[in-house]
């Protein structure tokens, strides 16, 4: 019997690593099968598996180890080969190597240390889509006929673009009690003093253009800022594409969108890309050591790997390692040094770094305080869309700070950063709406603002839903309901939480 009378399918493999984790960004590979005309079945022979796969240590299928075929004397069969086995993806294992961070950084301290790739760390940032560092992944392979005759091996790409992701750290530490007590009554929405307003490091931005990197108030997190220039695809040499792959990777890991998340490989990947000059990674590995994910939160790591990166002009790092200084995170409090770093990002048009030198110019920190510098600042940072930038303005004229108070200027802002999904502007609003400052009062709508800022853990939020469901505004009264969020508000440590439980019953712990 003939192999061209036989029917046969390309064999598919995937790249997992040994310890069980799916590789990110893998392409599906499909080999050719052979035809062994003495068994009459087709298999796949070892050689074409090492020309699609570097350094594989066996291949599975599921849990199973897929051993090589054996003669009748149970001696290998040369060339080596395995079974094919027609419509199942099977697994190709690789080791994941450990690297030692130290030893990395101490590399990179050195002063004859300089990247495998100096010129790519240094693609321009560009102010209109904040694109620190064009970041151009692996093109796609082409799905090649398996029938085609040139070589055994095919690839279908199961790569796509990784989104970036915003996303906003804690600032328990940094939150500011509200400069008004309106008492011990038993209706508490009392004003939120836009405890979001101070300088913030970021983790992320938005693939899209504009700032959104405090958007979204979820906590530890950070993510990709992906940029794929195909039209850099040539000028890239080997070594620049793999520490392209390397940061996806890393990314991929650190998304976990389409494959288990997990922060220790992640960190392994950026590694790898950041000790070969990579200035994002070393950002993301400064963001992983801040937030203690994955491994021990070290501020000092967290400076160095910032340093390393502002050092190349990265305005994200150079942000980030500002607020190091500004906050006295890992260095001692320097509000000057804090100043330099983030007037040098402000000149790449960063509006983080914009929004946080307002920040500084409105309280005094590092510079002479100055309302209008500080305004100046904000708007300069809205023009990206800034969140936080909109709600710090509306917060100024809601409070006529350095200008003329204007509830319905501070109901324009907060609601342009509410509709960003801000927080602070969330609640913000929903007090405005609550008490008719600069819109008709309307309790139903005070309520829906309320509930989407207390939705992202905003503990204000919560404790003034609690209050609406307590006397019935905007809703049903339900005290269950008020107990609820006045809980969920104490655990954050919110005061006036704590006494209305107190208040209102002794035996409704807080866990």
């Amino acid at each position: 019997m003939s192999n061209s009378q036989h029917t046969w399918q390309p064999q598919a493999f995937r790249q997992v690593y040994n310890d069980g984790s799916m590789a990110p960004l893998s392409t599906t590979v499909n080999v050719n099968p052979r035809f062994d005309s003495k068994t009459e079945e087709y298999i796949i022979l070892w050689n074409d598996v090492l020309m699609a796969f570097k350094k594989p240590l066996h291949v599975r299928n599921g849990d199973t180890a897929i051993p090589f075929l054996t003669d009748e004397n149970f001696e290998f069969i040369h060339p080596l080969r395995i079974a094919a086995y027609p419509g199942i993806v099977l697994d190709v294992v690789i080791e994941l190597p450990a690297i030692d961070t130290g030893e990395a950084l101490r590399m990179m301290s050195s002063p004859g240390y300089s990247s495998i790739s100096p010129t790519f760390s240094n693609y321009p940032y560009s102010p209109v889509s904040e694109s620190k560092t064009c970041i151009i992944p692996p093109p796609p392979l082409s799905p090649t006929s398996p029938m085609a005759p040139m070589s055994p091996i095919s690839s279908t790409s199961s790569t796509s673009p990784i989104p970036a992701m915003s996303s906003d750290p804690s600032w328990s530490q940094r939150q500011q009690s509200a400069p008004q007590d309106y008492g011990d009554g038993s209706v508490e929405p009392f004003w939120v003093d836009s405890p979001e307003r101070g300088p913030q490091w970021t983790c992320g931005e938005s693939i899209s253009g504009g700032s959104t990197d405090d958007n979204t108030q979820s906590t530890n997190e950070c993510y990709s800022e992906d940029r794929y220039v195909d039209k850099y695809e040539n000028v890239l040499d080997q070594a620049e594409r793999d520490i392209i792959t390397n940061y996806n990777h890393g990314v991929a890991y650190f998304d976990g969108k389409d494959i288990p998340q997990n922060y220790i490989i992640a960190f392994e990947w950026f590694l790898r890309a950041a000790t070969q000059g990579h200035t994002d990674a070393q950002d993301k590995l400064g963001c992983i050591y801040n937030n203690g994910m994955g491994i021990p939160r070290d501020y000092s790591k967290a400076v160095e790997w910032y340093q390393l990166a502002a050092n190349q002009g990265y305005a994200k790092s150079q942000c980030n390692l500002g607020f190091m200084y500004e906050s006295g995170f890992g260095v001692a409090q320097d509000y000057t040094k804090a100043i330099e770093l983030y007037r040098k990002a402000s000149k790449q048009g960063y509006a983080t770094a914009q929004c946080n030198l307002g920040y500084m110019y409105e309280n005094g920190k590092g510079v002479i305080k100055d309302y209008g510098y500080a305004m100046d600042w904000y708007l300069k940072a809205t023009k990206r869309g800034h969140a936080r930038a909109q709600c710090n303005i509306g917060y100024m004229y809601e409070r006529g700070t350095g200008v003329t108070k204007d509830y319905s200027e501070a109901v324009d802002w907060y609601q342009k950063s509410a509709e960003q999904g801000f927080s602070s502007a969330q609640c913000n609003l929903g007090y405005m709406y609550e008490n008719g400052k600069g819109v008709r009062a309307n309790f139903t709508t005070a309520v829906k603002w309320y509930q989407k800022a207390a939705d992202q853990g905003h503990a204000r939020a919560q404790f003034n839903l609690g209050s609406m469901y307590k006397n019935g505004q905007g809703v049903p009264k339900d005290m269950a309901k008020a107990m609820e969020w006045w809980n969920k508000a104490a655990r954050q440590g919110h005061s006036k939480a704590h006494r209305q439980l107190a208040k209102h019953s002794n035996s409704c712990p807080v866990s």
